[in-house]
C-alpha cells in the first residue's frame, strides 16, 4: 500500500471519479442480486418438475451456496484490500455468467450442488461487500451516501428480475431463460473493469475528491499490515449483533408468507405483504441516512434493531393492524440495517482492512442465517404454529440491539 506525505488542497474535483465507480458497482450488484439470489426462486418450481426433485433437495443447492459465500468472505476481503475490487469483480462477473450457464444445463443433484457452491463464489466477488469495500476507500464524508445510492438501486434487484425472469420462463423455458440470464451477468465484467479503480491516490486524488498537493517527495511504501480484528470486542459486538439481527431476515423471508396463510389471511394479502417489505427497504435507507448526522451511529443501529424487533412483535398480533405496523416497521428498518453495518464497519476499523471486516461479519452473519430458517421449521412442527418462533426473534432482536452498543471505540 503507497502511502503519501501530508498536504493536499482543500479544492472538490467537480467530477470526483469516486462517483463513476458508485454508479458501476450500482448496477452491477442489482444484475448478481437479481440473477443470483432473487431468480431462483422462480426457477426452482420447474425443475423440480422437470428433473423430479423435492423442495428439501432443491433448497439445500441455495443454502449451500450461501455457506460457501460466507465462507470465502474473509479470504477474498483481504485480497480486495491489498488489491482493490477491480479483478475479484470482473473475474466474479465472469465466473459467474459460466456458471449460471451450467446451472441451465443441470441434470443430477451433484451437478446443481456443486453449480451452486461455485456461486456462492461468485456471490461473495459480486455482492455487497466489495462494492462496500471501494465506497470505505474513495469516499469519508460523502460515504453514506455513496452506500445509500448502491443500496437503493440494489434495492430493486427483485423488482426488475422477479418479473424478468418469470416474463422469460413462461416465453422460453426455465432452461433457455437461465442462459439469458447468464449472458445478463457476463455484461457486468467489462464495465467493472474498465471503471473500478484501487485507490484516489492512483489519480492523484484524496478521497471524496479531494485534489492532492504537488508533492515532489517519493511516496513512502508501507507493508500491508492487518489488524488482529478477531481479538476486538468491538468486532464481535458487531458480528454477533448483525448475526442475530439477520436471523430474523433469515427466517422471514421463507415463512411469512405461510405464516399469513396459516392465520387465516388471503395468499394475495400474504403475497402483497412480502412484497410491500421489500419495497419499504428503500424508504428505511432514505431515513437512516440524513439520521446518521444527527445521533451516532451505534446508537442509531441498536435503535434500528430494536424498531426491527418491535415489527415482529406488532406480528405476534393477528389483527390487520398487526400486520401493516409490522410491514411498516420491519420493512424500513430491514433496509436500514444493510447501510448500518456498512457504515459502522467503516467507521470503527481502518479502511486498509475494511474488506477482512467486512467478510468476517459476513461469515458469521451468513452460518447463523443458514440455520434459522431450519429451526424456525422444527419449532413450527413441534408447537403448530409460528407464535413461539416470533418471540424467539423479538429476544435475539433485543439482544442484537444490547449488543451493538458495545461496539463504540474505532480500532485502529
Amino acid at each position: 500500500m503507497s502511502r503519501y506525505r501530508p498536504g493536499y488542497d482543500a479544492r472538490v474535483v467537480k467530477r470526483f471519479y469516486g462517483w463513476y465507480m458508485v454508479v458501476a458497482l450500482a448496477l452491477s450488484t442489482t444484475v448478481a442480486y437479481g440473477v443470483l439470489y432473487y431468480s431462483f426462486s422462480v426457477f426452482v418450481k420447474p425443475m423440480e418438475l422437470e428433473l423430479g426433485w423435492n423442495r428439501a433437495q432443491t433448497s439445500l443447492a441455495f443454502s449451500l451456496a450461501l455457506i460457501v459465500a460466507g465462507l470465502l468472505a474473509p479470504f477474498l476481503g483481504r485480497v480486495v484490500d491489498k488489491q482493490g475490487a477491480r479483478l475479484v469483480t470482473s473475474l466474479g462477473a465472469i465466473l459467474a455468467a459460466l456458471t449460471v450457464f451450467l446451472w441451465s444445463q443441470v441434470s443430477s443433484l451433484p451437478m446443481l450442488y456443486l453449480t451452486w457452491a461455485l456461486l456462492g463464489l461468485t456471490m461473495t466477488a459480486t455482492f455487497y461487500d466489495p462494492a462496500f469495500t471501494v465506497v470505505a476507500v474513495w469516499f469519508r464524508a460523502e460515504r453514506s451516501k455513496a452506500i445509500l445510492t448502491i443500496t437503493l438501486i440494489a434495492g430493486l434487484a427483485s423488482t426488475i428480475f422477479v418479473p424478468l425472469s418469470t416474463f422469460l420462463l413462461e416465453h422460453l423455458g426455465w432452461r433457455n431463460s437461465i442462459a439469458v440470464l447468464a449472458v445478463i451477468q457476463l455484461l457486468t465484467a467489462p464495465m467493472l473493469w474498465l471503471v473500478l479503480r484501487r485507490h484516489p491516490h492512483d489519480l492523484n486524488l484524496e478521497p471524496d475528491g479531494l485534489t492532492r498537493a504537488p508533492q515532489p517527495e517519493i511516496p513512502v511504501v508501507l507493508p500491508f499490515e492487518p489488524v488482529h480484528f478477531w481479538r476486538s470486542k468491538v468486532f464481535w459486538s458487531l458480528a454477533l449483533g448483525f448475526a442475530l439481527a439477520r436471523m430474523a431476515v433469515s427466517v422471514l423471508a421463507p415463512h411469512l408468507v405461510p405464516l399469513l396463510r396459516e392465520r387465516g389471511f388471503s395468499s394475495v394479502f400474504a403475497a402483497t405483504i412480502a412484497g410491500l417489505v421489500g419495497v419499504l427497504q428503500l424508504g428505511g435507507r432514505l431515513i437512516f441516512v440524513p439520521m446518521t448526522n444527527r445521533v451516532t451511529l451505534t446508537f442509531l443501529t441498536a435503535v434500528t434493531f430494536a424498531l426491527h424487533g418491535l415489527g415482529i412483535l406488532l406480528l405476534t398480533s393477528s389483527t390487520d393492524g398487526g400486520v401493516w405496523g409490522f410491514v411498516i416497521l420491519y420493512g424500513s428498518t430491514n433496509g436500514a440495517i444493510t447501510i448500518a453495518r456498512a457504515a459502522l464497519t467503516a467507521e470503527l476499523f481502518p479502511t486498509r482492512v475494511y474488506g477482512q471486516v467486512s467478510g468476517a461479519i459476513s461469515l458469521v452473519v451468513a452460518l447463523s442465517g443458514s440455520l434459522a430458517p431450519f429451526l424456525a421449521g422444527l419449532l413450527h412442527q413441534k408447537t403448530g404454529n409460528y407464535q413461539s418462533t416470533l418471540w424467539v426473534l423479538v429476544a435475539l432482536l433485543a439482544i442484537s440491539s444490547l449488543t451493538v452498543l458495545n461496539a463504540r471505540v474505532r480500532q485502529d
